[in-house]
């Protein structure tokens, strides 16, 4: 009896041991069992999903423009992620013959390495057989070719008679622009079409770090024009730029009554740097920045005993820069104006 009363202690001894084992221990799973999922704690907030990165770019971020397009087959329909309907260039127009250009803003910076492209059903008219593709950061300016090639009239294998969506892969490279160019077609006929296009992007790539020209330097970038007098990496009353009593290797001195003028072309995002003076000046000067014309900065009857202001302002996409420090009056036609560590700023990857 005693015996007896001892298994029973130590079986539901085993089975209290087990329960609590059960409670701690993870389940394991067999292809059998089903998934089980354990409420969170209240006091611990759930976690977000981890946002998915797919190497296809979002079309929905796309701004497209084509060279020709024909009403109804506008370029649009090679983004918007139906098979069933197309870009064709203008038809009615007999003039019209290659090459066509797709010019395709992606929306932001990207590691750009590959392109995506669906043939229209049957391989109809316009079917691209050449191409060239073309990646840049600034707008309109496109070097060489990253890829050219031909697409072949080839056939899905897994979608009886229909057309096999084509890749193209090419180094990776940093851009936000992408030109598709229509060198030819398969049918040798005049036009061109697209059902699908996609832009690649390299989701490994490390971040592409800001590129940065200071002005002062006179190296990458340089005036095109000069209108008074400047120092370049120095000062004028002296030779050092000494701005609110500490020296600065980097910037640009003028006198009153400068204008520096620099053509970029559409290929930097901001100018970053500080407006100051020289010591010793007599009256207040004003700092202006015009991008293509727009005044973008000012800094008004900036006095020899300012401290000296940040300078940050964006001019994506501008053309022309032109810097002018102004005297405020007559008592500072002599004074010094200084741009501190004035830089031109094209942006990186976001990190």
């Amino acid at each position: 009896m005693h015996k007896f009363k001892y298994a029973l202690s130590v079986i539901a001894l085993l089975s209290a041991c087990s329960l609590v084992a059960t409670a701690e221990a993870p389940i394991a799973q067999t292809e059998a069992s089903a998934p089980q999922t354990l409420a969170a704690p209240e006091s611990v907030p759930a976690s977000e999903p981890a946002p998915v990165v797919s190497p296809k770019l979002d079309k929905a971020e796309f701004k497209v423009v084509a060279s020709s397009q024909q009403s109804g087959s506008e370029i649009n329909n090679a983004f918007d992620g139906s098979p069933e309907t197309m870009w064709h260039s203008n038809w009615s127009d007999a003039a019209q013959k290659h090459p066509y250009t797709i010019d395709i803003d992606i929306g932001k910076l990207a590691a750009v390495n590959g392109l995506g492209y669906l043939p229209r059903d049957n391989f109809g008219n316009g079917a691209v057989k050449d191409y060239e593709i073309y990646v840049s950061r600034t707008s309109g300016e496109f070097g060489e070719p990253v890829a050219k090639g031909s697409f072949a009239r080839e056939m899905d294998p897994e979608k009886p008679g229909k057309p096999k969506y084509q890749k193209v892969s090419f180094p990776t490279t940093w851009g936000r622009y992408v030109r598709v160019k229509v060198l030819s077609a398969l049918n040798g006929d005049r036009f061109g079409s697209v059902a699908e296009l996609d832009v690649m992007q390299d989701i490994d790539a490390a971040p592409f770090a800001d590129e940065i020209c200071d002005l002062g330097d006179k190296t990458a970038v340089r005036p095109s024009e000069i209108k008074g007098e400047t120092a370049f990496n120095k000062g004028i009353s002296q030779n050092a730029i000494v701005v609110d009593g500490n020296t600065h290797e980097k910037g640009i001195t003028v006198r009153a009554g400068t204008e520096i003028v620099y053509n970029i072309d559409g290929a930097w995002d901001q100018v970053q740097g500080f407006v100051g003076r020289e010591a010793g000046g007599k009256g207040a000067v004003t700092f202006r920045i015009f991008a293509d014309g727009k005044e973008v900065f000012k800094r008004i009857g900036h006095g020899p005993n300012d401290v000296k202001q940040p300078v940050a302002v964006d001019i994506a996409g501008a053309k022309q820069l032109v810097f002018r420090v102004i005297p405020d009056n007559a008592a500072a036609n002599a004074d010094t104006g200084v741009w501190v560590e004035l830089k031109l700023v094209r942006k990186g990857s976001e990190e």
